[in-house]
């Protein structure tokens, strides 16, 4: 993830050349041009074909080092675990990404609050990916590295083994350690090489301390660059073991790829050069300081949706786990503002003035409580939210006859995880045959989840049918005027049969 092991955001490189190639290529420390940026929420990353099953997906978090997270819940009352997991549950992902920093022996530097989270993700099913910063010394040497990265990853899978399936072994190793200096990544030339070497033999270490006390379980490594695949190469080749590929994907590197590089199909590209499962540790879209509030929202949910799509269409895609669970407004302080780093959030935190005064950031920084007011964001509201379906249609007369007057019943009922917004119409709509036979547009109180109503036709012209001998397709339609913003809008209708006798 993004915080480097003291908790403080990672800064820009200072090369100027790797500066101007990032911002054009995507990665995803500088932004990518505006019009790549959009283009990504209008092309998806590759159109294919073979369905697959049990794509995981996940939400990324800092609960172990920032504030928003609740990392100094003794002075500040930031969202606590026990709501984390909520929301990650709500979401229907089973996995919460974590960073973890340790001592040289392994031992999580915030035990407690690792410990913490993991018994709360428990109780609601989620699984915990931790992501162990690395320690390397650039300092030493390889065998100095490679023992100590043993020793840190065979302490950290003595202590906390039996809570984890996968592990992923340090994070964003060309940019956290400055390894890449320049170019794309894909070739020797743009590194720096005596780092890369103490590198290599660091990851071999980590993997190889993993394996010796836990020698089933999943590893897992990442990049976060552009195209890094010189030392994604070196990875694989030090420590061949390695189970998973770990890919940072935003939503502007697909276009990059695609102009720059000829690459049409990143995760195709990925998996016939490295045959491991794809893992996307980290996935999301960039906020744009020209886009309303709303229009970034609306963006980053395209993002989510048509990236779930492709991954859940290719076989060779194991995991989505999206960055991230909530906006981190005090991530730089007032200034430097990091627009994008602070809203890359699928909650924000209502009442955040933004960093546009000094004074009211100050006063809003200044309450204990300025995290207990959130709302989901788009990307998560349509995952959260509610779900109104048709258990049921009814007719008066039951047994109808030719020439009888007909009105029409539905029973509705809310299958989501929300409630459906107070004063806002819960609408319905009948058609026999195609053909409008009424609706029903009064009710406006809130539906809570597992709930029911039922709604007869009273509000339209007509406002029933008129019976015709035979055998009619009669089709209820929930939330016919699109009101609710529901977490599934394609199971808004139930169709049955009427039949009618002379």
């Amino acid at each position: 993830m993004r915080e480097k092991r003291t908790g403080f955001m990672l800064p820009f490189k200072s090369t100027v050349v790797l500066l101007a190639f990032l911002a054009a290529a995507g990665c995803k420390k500088a932004q990518a041009p505006a019009d790549e940026a959009q283009q990504a929420n209008k092309t998806p990353v590759a159109n294919l074909q073979t369905l697959s099953t049990g794509l995981i997906v996940g939400i990324n978090g800092h609960p172990l080092n920032t504030v928003a997270y609740n990392a100094n819940s003794s002075t500040i009352a930031g969202v606590d675990y026990t709501t984390q997991s909520a929301m990650v549950k709500a979401m229907n992902m089973t996995y919460y990404r974590v960073d973890v920093a340790t001592d040289a022996n392994g031992k999580a530097t915030n035990e407690a609050k690792l410990l913490d989270i993991i018994a709360k993700c428990q109780v609601n099913n989620i699984k915990v990916l931790p992501m162990i910063y690395d320690r390397c010394n650039y300092s030493g040497t390889t065998t100095s590295n490679y023992n100590a990265a043993y020793t840190q990853m065979a302490g950290f899978a003595t202590l906390y083994g039996q809570y984890f399936d996968y592990f992923e072994l340090g994070n964003e190793w060309e940019l956290f350690d400055d390894l890449l200096l320049s170019g794309t990544g894909q070739s020797q030339s743009n590194y720096d090489m005596p780092k890369v070497l103490l590198a290599e033999q660091y990851v071999k270490g980590m993997e190889n301390g993993l394996k010796s006390v836990l020698p089933s379980k999943q590893s897992i490594v990442n990049t976060a660059g552009y195209l890094p695949t010189f030392w994604m190469d070196r990875m694989y080749a030090a420590a061949p073991s390695i189970n998973i590929c770990g890919w940072h994907l935003y939503a502007d590197m697909p276009p990059a790829y695609l102009a720059n590089l000829g690459i049409s199909n990143i995760h195709q590209y990925l998996w016939n050069r490295y045959h491991r499962p794809i893992w996307y540790t980290e996935s999301g879209y960039r906020f744009k300081t020209t886009y309303t509030q709303q229009q970034n929202e609306d963006a980053s949910n395209t993002w989510r949706t048509t990236l779930t799509q492709d991954a859940t269409a290719d076989p060779n895609v194991k995991a989505i786990i999206f960055y991230e669970l909530l906006d981190e407004p005090e991530r730089s302080g007032f200034s430097p503002y990091n627009f994008q780093e602070e809203n890359f959030g699928w909650v924000k935190f209502n009442g955040y003035p933004g960093k546009t005064n000094q004074t009211t950031w100050n006063t809003w920084k200044a309450d204990p409580n300025r995290y207990q007011n959130w709302s989901y964001k788009t990307p998560a509201a349509e995952l959260v939210g509610p779900d109104l379906i048709v258990t049921d249609i009814t007719w008066a007369p039951s047994s109808p006859h030719t020439g009888n007057s007909v009105v029409f019943t539905v029973t509705v009922k809310n299958v989501g995880v929300a409630a459906t917004p107070a004063g806002t119409i819960l609408g319905v709509s009948f058609k026999v045959d195609g053909n409008s036979a009424g609706c029903n547009g009064t009710s406006t109180a809130s539906l809570a989840p597992g709930a029911t109503r039922i709604l007869t036709a009273n509000g339209c012209s007509p406002s029933s049918w008129t019976a015709i001998v035979g055998t009619h397709s009669v089709v209820a339609m929930v939330d016919d005027q699109s009101r609710i913003r529901e977490s599934d809008e394609t199971n808004n209708t139930r169709t049955e049969s009427v039949t009618v006798t002379n």
